[in-house]
């Protein structure tokens, strides 16, 4: 503009700019606030719906939750979906579903296999096929420990553990025996769905064997070495104690001889024959020491594995991801806090916004609808049309004098020459150059019509020129002087 110098105007340009990046950002705060504030609150519906929280209760439960996420590295929806899985699962009461979350929550963030909602899915189950004693932290220490010391992934040991605990189910198998077996299945890989195939199995033979002398049974005792009632003591008190001594007992068998034990047994198949080899296997590998079956259970077992979870947890609290996560579940709760007040006056806007278009839509479906529909959609046309011309026309007479600008800011140069000669109106069409010759000598450049070719002879010196012969020497001028 006339009259600010350069620096000034670049300080208004910095300003503007600054302004409207400044403008950009905060509208990106506010959506990001808003798409937060609507993605938690749905998250503490689904929990309300699933446990059937509402009022106070819920208030209570959702503060809980959110204050959970700055203590534990796992998202806030991670969370939310883990107490939305706990009341699907049957947790009942909001300090149950708090007790589940946060268990579950510290397993998820300790393991690097399986996904918050697999946690609680895995658990959810195992702990409703093993008798709904509601025993979140045993199970987690439990399956930490052994997951820790085996040869099997958490993912892997869960899995298997809810096929295990399926076949378990008439026979008197406890929760940490239960673990201990599948992450010995695993470990040594039997797949899920053979490890229940066969526990079903060899659970018949045995529930058959506890109310008779049947050939299974005295099979077993002579090769066990010890009586019937002494092997029906100890299906009744620990299966798995059962299941380790059979393995045991076989390891020093040929192969052959051990397919032929396992059938006349009962154990025939395809399915059931390579489980059991794999233990007497594993049983011989072992030698004095323990082998993967008995480690396993000895993990497993509640007594051995209690605080295994935290001691794990502790460690991960350390690593900076944990740190970062909670920083951004804080932040995220921050967001929600703010939005508390205004979020259902939003919400009242967008029905408002809603019914509005659903009233626009059944009208437009009207014949009086359509009729002024056709006419605001023609009219728009026009005017978009009318702006399209007007940018037009703008954008030509800005290059315009763009171009006039540049040839008077460049007057006495070549260049500027030429720029002039495009953007000036006001003097004769034709005029007469003078260009020198090496000589130092001058010749008359005749008239030429039209401002390109007296650019293009400034510019580029003509070659015919040099070739004329010597004339006087007279200053360049126009004809109107």
């Amino acid at each position: 503009p006339v009259g600010i110098p350069d620096s000034a105007r670049y300080a208004l340009y910095d300003v503007a700019a600054t302004a409207g990046t400044g403008a950009a950002l905060g509208g990106l705060a506010v959506g990001a606030a808003v798409k937060n504030y609507a993605l938690l609150d749905s998250q503490l519906a689904i929990v309300s719906r699933t446990s059937a929280l509402t009022g106070h209760n819920m208030d209570m439960l959702g503060e809980s939750l959110l204050d959970m996420g700055s203590r534990i590295p796992v998202s806030l929806k991670g969370l939310t979906d883990m107490a939305a899985r706990a009341a699907q699962l049957g947790v009942e009461g909001s300090s149950n579903i708090l007790a589940f979350t946060e268990t579950m929550s510290k397993f998820a963030a300790v393991s690097d296999t399986v996904t918050e909602t697999e946690v609680a899915e895995y658990f959810g189950r195992l702990n409703n096929l093993t008798g709904g004693s509601n025993d979140w932290e045993g199970l987690a220490d439990s399956v930490a420990k052994v997951g820790i010391n085996s040869a099997a992934t958490d993912q892997q040991i869960l899995k298997t553990a809810q096929e295990v605990a399926q076949a378990a189910a008439g026979a008197n198998y406890a929760a940490d025996e239960i673990i201990g077996l599948s992450g010995a299945f695993a470990s040594l890989g039997i797949p899920p769905e053979r490890a229940r195939s066969v526990l079903l199995d060899f659970n018949k033979i045995m529930t058959k064997g506890m109310g008779e002398s049947t050939e299974s049974m005295k099979l077993l005792s002579a090769q066990m070495g010890i009586s019937e009632d002494a092997i029906r003591d100890m299906w009744r008190a620990k299966p798995t104690e059962l299941i380790s001594g059979m393995s045991k007992a076989m390891k020093d068998m040929a192969p052959e001889e051990a397919m032929k034990f396992l059938q006349d047994f009962g154990l025939k198949g395809q399915r059931a024959l390579p489980v059991f080899l794999a233990l007497a296997k594993d049983a011989k590998a072992a030698g004095d020491g323990i082998s993967v079956l008995d480690r396993a259970l000895d993990d497993a077992d509640f007594d051995n594995s209690a605080g295994e979870l935290d001691t794990q947890f502790a460690k991960t609290m350390e690593t900076l991801t944990a740190s970062w996560q909670m920083f951004l579940n804080s932040l995220q709760t921050a967001g929600f806090e703010s939005m508390v007040a205004i979020g259902p006056f939003l919400a009242d806007v967008l029905d408002t916004a809603g019914d509005l278009l659903d009233w626009a839509i059944d009208f437009s479906r009207t014949p009086l609808g359509e009729t002024v529909g056709t006419i605001t959609v023609a009219l728009a046309g026009l005017a978009t049309a009318l702006m399209g011309v007007t940018a037009l026309a703008t954008m030509a007479a800005a290059s315009f004098l763009a171009i006039k600008t540049a040839g008077t800011q460049l007057g006495g140069t070549r260049f500027g020459a030429m720029f002039a000669g495009i953007g000036g109106g006001a003097t004769s069409s034709r005029r007469r150059l003078a260009l020198r010759r090496p000589s130092s000598e001058w010749v008359p450049l005749p008239t030429v019509p039209g401002r390109s070719w007296l650019c293009v002879a400034v510019v580029c010196r003509v070659p015919w020129i040099r070739s004329q012969a010597p004339l006087d020497v007279q200053p360049a001028r126009s004809e109107t002087g």
